[in-house]
């Protein structure tokens, strides 16, 4: 699980699909059950980027965080689907509330490609060919077949996005021996 410690702002890089959303739920929710045992830690927010312009205390507010009491974790999700303008505006938006708020720290995601500043940038390491296969287990059931000791579906297996989309060509008795380009090019036409 990524770290961020007080007063800093972090941002999870990769690709559409690679688990940026999870780890940054999963820190959230980390937050959360801290929260649930301790009533001195503040409840962490959930900020969808797109929502969070032109203005981040707003959007940190609206989303339940109380500024006079403190703010404690933050993620905001999705910068890449903002204009690099805005993502600028954004970022420095963050700088200062955590000047304000030295407690509060911050977690964003976004694809690569960002101009992130001063940021600590996080790279989203890929999933292990293990955990691809539980998801894909998960979804097709034991016994789907299974093909991993291919290279090219073991790769397929290293990000949620694809895992899910071969457990989709398996349930739809499809062969899972595709390459990826032809995979995330029946992607984009769905």
């Amino acid at each position: 699980m990524v770290t961020v410690p007080a007063g800093t702002l972090a941002v999870l890089v990769a690709p559409m699909g690679a688990g940026k959303s999870e780890e940054a739920e999963n820190w959230w929710r980390e937050g959360l059950r801290e929260a649930a045992g301790d009533p001195d830690v503040v409840i962490p927010v959930w900020v969808d980027a797109g929502k969070a312009v032109p203005d981040l205390l707003d959007a940190v507010t609206r989303a339940g965080g109380e500024p006079v009491s403190g703010l404690g974790r933050i993620v905001i999700d999705d910068l890449d689907r903002l204009l690099s303008e805005q993502v600028a505006q954004l970022l420095y938006e963050a700088r200062l509330l955590l000047a304000a708020h030295p407690t509060a720290r911050i977690l964003a995601a976004c694809r690569p490609g960002i101009e992130l500043g001063r940021a600590a940038v996080h790279e989203v390491a890929p999933w292990s060919v293990r955990k691809g296969a539980e998801l894909l287990d998960l979804v097709v059931g034991d016994d789907g077949p299974m093909l991993f000791e291919e290279r090219e579906v073991q790769d397929l297996l290293t990000s949620p996005l694809q895992a899910l989309s071969v457990a989709s060509r398996l349930l739809a008795g499809e062969d899972a021996r595709v390459s990826s380009l032809e995979l995330m090019s029946g992607l984009a036409a769905s």
